[in-house]
């Protein structure tokens, strides 16, 4: 009875503590939260959230608009419920206030740490010092000069792909004309060719994904991806993983078991990079080049972490190194695959647009001298309606449809537009947000707002970029004016290689086929924003085109 006596402060200690940690978190703090202020949609319940409103990728482009329309461009949404308040902003001096301060708004560490889990802490999940420090040493090696050299490989592997699909063509007849062609599923084979393109570029090492998908660390990738996208994890599983890591680690599950089994091939391979260029840089620095310089973005940021002019204390670790080198394999092959996928699938609904982009594209085919050489790129860069065509493309279908952030401190972010408050007034100066409340960053959501882009934003129209509307001169975004590649200290350091790829493919795709639609292609936002036929969502995202060869005059 004693021992009793004595234990049960010790266990009522902490228990009255969780309760009080929970009675105040659901009911108490969100009665004196600001954002309960702003006018937003209706609280359904405690543990109902609006997610559904502006993170479903097939809905957002109208639910998103009727919300604008009844609330403003700055409102409320409730996050896991009605007691977690979120910031949903369509503003352009807001957006361009959040993401201006990076210190102010950081990437939430729960986001970071499952990015982390399954790419490492490269750029895509550190913030403050840490991420100041990589970019100051990536950053250099993305510079115009250097991706021209890349060229070469972009184009070689843009005719090995094309090489590829000409097996798979079949012979038939329509309307008495010899038709050649095939069912492609064009997504899948573009991350193969992006997965290449990133190897040799990047690490000058030949996965050779295009020919065979026999590469060990191509299919420790699909692997992991495969079960992170497709299969999908409990709520229970990913909440314990990242409140409770250690229990994770002493009783790992099979999807854990998966990501652990799948590191240990793919962080071999990059260590193994970094050890080979890092050996090869460091005698160039000592004996003088003797021949080519290594001109891969790996062999550059090793030269540019190893220079004199970086102090001691802020070169990259290895472990910070190969974790930029998974975060390129990841990032760079998935967003561009998914562009040039999400692009031909438009033009596949747009002949009239993609007979017009072919016509152009031809042109230049047949002025060139010899029209697979990279020097033609400067020409193909500076062609209009390629270009029209691309930024259209990743405005109405970017491959990341949103990101989050999370306020490190109390501030008041000034608004172009009054808010909308819940008493039905309008604030001229701003909104108030506490420390810890959740932003979302709608991508997506500013690439369509009527009043900036027109009464037709939802609407696959390149050519409205010969005369853009005055309002898009005024959006955030590093990329045309539009909020594809977001902007600010955490923009995308890597949007003129991933374009300079997506040019290099339409040009040779569209000067050999022909693209139309199979089936009704569906938004999927995982991780990224998949396509998904005729919302197959328990299978692999795919893009099954029918692609036709045609005659080069054509």
């Amino acid at each position: 009875m004693s021992f009793l006596w004595y234990a049960l402060p010790v266990v009522a200690l902490p228990v009255g503590a969780a309760v009080f940690h929970v009675v105040r978190t659901l009911f108490i703090s969100p009665l004196f939260d600001p954002m309960k202020k702003v006018s937003g949609p209706e609280s359904t319940g405690l543990m109902r959230s609006h997610m559904y409103l502006v993170m479903n990728a097939n809905k957002t482009p109208k639910t998103c608009d009727e919300l604008v329309k009844k609330h403003g461009k700055t409102m409320r949404i409730d996050g896991f419920g009605s007691w977690d308040p979120r910031l949903y902003t369509l503003d352009q001096r807001a957006l361009t206030y959040i993401l201006n301060n990076s210190n102010k708004y950081q990437k939430p560490w729960q986001s970071r740490d499952v990015i982390g889990a399954l790419i490492g802490y490269g750029m895509l999940a550190t913030e403050g010092t840490t991420h100041r420090l990589q970019k100051k040493i990536i950053t250099p090696a993305f510079s115009s000069a250097n991706l021209k050299d890349f060229l070469p490989i972009f184009f070689n592997k843009a005719k090995e792909l094309l090489s590829q699909w000409d097996t798979l063509m079949e012979t038939s007849m329509q309307d008495d004309k010899k038709i050649v062609s095939s069912q492609i599923d064009v997504y899948h084979w573009m991350a193969r060719a992006a997965f290449d393109m990133i190897g040799l570029a990047g690490f000058d090492y030949a996965f050779n994904a295009v020919r065979n998908e026999d590469s060990p660390v191509y299919l420790a990738y699909k692997r992991m991806f495969g079960m992170t996208l497709d299969q999908g994890r409990s709520a229970g599983s990913l909440i314990m993983s990242l409140y409770c890591p250690w229990f994770h680690k002493l009783f790992p599950d099979e999807y854990q078991k998966a990501i652990v089994k799948n590191h240990k091939i793919i962080y071999a391979k990059c260590k193994e990079l970094v050890e080979t260029k890092r050996e090869a840089v460091l005698k160039e620095m000592e004996y003088g080049n003797k021949g080519e310089p290594a001109k891969d973005v790996l062999s550059r940021l090793l030269k540019s972490n190893l220079s004199t002019s970086i102090p001691e204390n802020q070169r990259l670790p290895d472990k910070d190194l190969m974790d930029n080198i998974n975060t390129m394999l990841f990032a760079g092959s998935d967003t561009t695959s998914l562009a040039l996928a999400w692009t031909l699938h438009l033009l596949a609904l747009h002949p009239e647009i993609q007979t017009s982009l072919r016509s152009e594209l031809v042109s230049l085919q047949q002025s060139a001298a010899d029209p697979a050489d990279p020097s033609l790129f400067s020409a193909l860069d500076e062609l209009p309606q390629l270009d029209n065509v691309i930024r259209e493309s990743l405005r109405v279908i970017p491959p990341v449809h949103s990101s989050l952030r999370v306020a490190m401190e109390d501030d008041v972010i000034p608004t172009a537009d009054p808010v909308l408050m819940s008493d039905g007034t309008l604030n001229k100066d701003g909104v108030y947000i506490k420390k810890g409340t959740y932003v979302h960053v709608a991508l997506e959501g500013m690439n369509m707002v009527r009043d900036i882009w027109g009464e037709d934003a939802v609407e696959f129209r390149p050519d409205r970029w010969n005369d853009l509307p005055e309002a898009v001169k005024q959006n955030p975004g590093i990329y045309a004016g539009s909020m594809t590649f977001s902007h600010g200290p955490r923009a995308c350091i890597g949007v003129r290689f991933s374009v300079m790829i997506i040019k290099t493919f339409l040009y040779f795709t569209l000067t050999s086929y022909r693209f139309e639609p199979l089936a009704r292609i569906a938004k999927g936002n995982r991780v990224m924003v998949r396509p998904y036929p005729n919302g197959e969502w328990g299978k692999p995202s795919r893009l099954p085109l029918r692609v036709i060869r045609i005659n080069s005059s054509n």
